[in-house]
């Protein structure tokens, strides 16, 4: 058709959207901020062309951004907005637009004809992370929303509070989208053109979660009780969660009840006579009606009731695994070396079954740089925080985002390997580890707390010349800015 930017053939939405976005709705979605996926459609659907004029109508809307980034808005974008005439795209989380955005909504304004695209590119507004308060003045005065009335219409327009530009189309075909400004945009594809593979191209299968019982409580619980149920040791394991995952290690909590085996990862047989049996017997008709997502039991799907609801065999095979915390400030990336059961929160890697330890290392001081962090948080949604503080913004770091990080053709390894094992030795000095190993004498906490210290400022001082490293390896410096001596001081925080 005449204007077509490189799109197949015009479908309505009527023909694929109602099919697609609704049963996206429906199914995997169920939350307030996924209406936005129907509503949406349906405002497009509902601009009529005029028969007399052959006019395309207007829709112009406001709605939570949330589907800019998060999962459920890949269809959205994708399937249905790339092939409807998207003109402006106006990124007002952070506005105080009159009579709007009271409850701090993050919010995201598009504008649009309903017709297939007549241009090759569109004009979006990109904030630039700064947000109005009412110390900028009434509703609609503030700088924020007063320099997209004054400058929507002046392209390359740049100010401290947005960049207006007209980008080419095919960047918003693609989901996730990014409305950030101050040369963001520009970076986050400068990174991407110097990226020589993405995490999936050399990942084994995908990455997800690994596991989750189902009832926590059948499961779950303190070691020592555990213990003095007489669970035995191979079927006992640290339960890690995503917010355990912190600075290169795993802090431990809870522990679990894992009727796997270690090296087959198969669920062992049922012994009625063993203790750990007899501790889960009187838990049989609970953990048989757990419910799962096609609505059956486990009972009614004929499910072994003493093993867990969900256990993802490929991802407890092999010694290393490599897990993240999903939810976070920053990237987290540990090393596990094996023996611990995962919890949703914490999603697994799994590298090809001939990857060494240092092939896990090298990925690992890549996935843990700034340069990961930026890539990141440009295309992950932000979950909470206060919006005064940036630094203190959670982001969802989900899985299907994660396997899309672009990464050099060399990794760093010297570094990577050395903060894995500070961060090995510094989980010694824990009050927990101290007070195992001896009594917990004040003078023995002293000592831990300053040997923590040290190390902690050590691995603070490392990972900025890692950060350094990563930025020559994707190109955004040219010389080696590395402290190249031993006696490398730590940094404080």
């Amino acid at each position: 058709m005449n204007g077509h930017v490189g799109n197949p053939p015009y479908i309505t939405p009527k023909d694929k959207a109602l099919k697609i976005l609704y049963r996206q709705r429906y199914n995997s979605c169920k939350g307030t901020y996924a209406l936005a996926v129907p509503f949406m459609e349906r405002f497009f659907n509902l601009a009529k062309t005029s028969a007399a004029s052959h006019l395309a109508g207007w829709v112009g809307q406001i709605t939570s951004n949330s589907f800019m980034k998060r999962e459920f808005g890949e269809r959205l974008i994708e399937d249905f907005l790339t092939y409807i005439d998207i003109r402006e795209v106006i990124d007002s989380e952070g506005a105080w637009i009159p009579g709007h955005n009271s409850d701090g909504t993050p919010t995201v304004i598009v504008i649009g004809t309903n017709q297939t695209p007549v241009a090759r590119t569109a004009r979006v507004v990109l904030g630039k992370s700064k947000r109005e308060t009412r110390g900028h003045g009434a509703a609609g005065e503030g700088p924020y929303w007063t320099a997209i009335v004054d400058h929507l219409d002046e392209p390359n327009w740049e100010d401290t509070w947005v960049s207006i530009a007209d980008i080419d189309r095919t960047i918003l075909s693609r989901h996730p989208w990014s409305l950030a400004g101050g040369g963001a945009m520009e970076l986050k594809q400068r990174l991407e053109a110097a990226s020589a593979k993405r995490l999936r191209d050399i990942v084994e299968g995908k990455i997800g979660f690994a596991s989750f019982p189902g009832a926590d409580d059948g499961f779950i619980s303190p070691n020592h009780s555990l213990a003095r149920d007489r669970v035995p040791d191979k079927l006992r394991r640290p339960v890690v969660t995503g917010d355990l995952v912190r600075d290169w290690g795993i802090g431990e909590d809870d522990w679990a009840l894992v009727p796997y085996d270690h090296s087959t990862a198969e669920l062992v047989p049922l012994d009625t006579y063993s203790p750990w049996a007899q501790r889960q017997w009187p838990l049989r008709t609970a953990l048989n009606s757990v419910i799962g997502f096609d609505g059956e039991t486990r009972a009614d799907a004929d499910e072994s009731w003493w093993g867990w609801y969900r256990w993802v065999r490929s991802r407890y095979l092999g010694q290393f695994s490599v897990t993240f915390a999903e939810v976070a400030t920053h990237n987290h990336f540990v090393l596990d070396r094996g023996g611990k059961a995962f919890k949703q929160t914490a999603p697994v890697i799994k590298l090809t079954a001939n990857a060494s330890e240092h092939d896990h290392l090298r990925l690992l001081g890549a996935l843990n740089s700034s340069v990961s962090c930026y890539w990141l948080r440009h295309e992950s949604k932000p979950k909470g925080g206060a919006a005064e503080r940036p630094w203190s913004r959670t982001y969802q770091f989900n899985s299907s985002t994660v396997q899309d990080l672009p990464l050099p053709s060399g990794l760093p390894l010297a570094r990577a390997k050395l903060l894995d094992a500070l961060a090995l030795e510094l989980a010694r000095y824990t009050p927990d580890e101290v007070s195992e190993v001896g009594k917990p004498t004040r003078a023995a906490h002293d000592d831990a707390r300053m040997e923590h210290d040290r190390i902690r400022a050590r691995m603070i001082a490392v990972q900025e010349e890692l950060d350094w490293e990563v930025y020559r390896l994707y190109g955004l410096v040219v010389d080696d800015f590395t402290y190249q001596s031993d006696d490398l001081p730590g940094l404080a925080l």
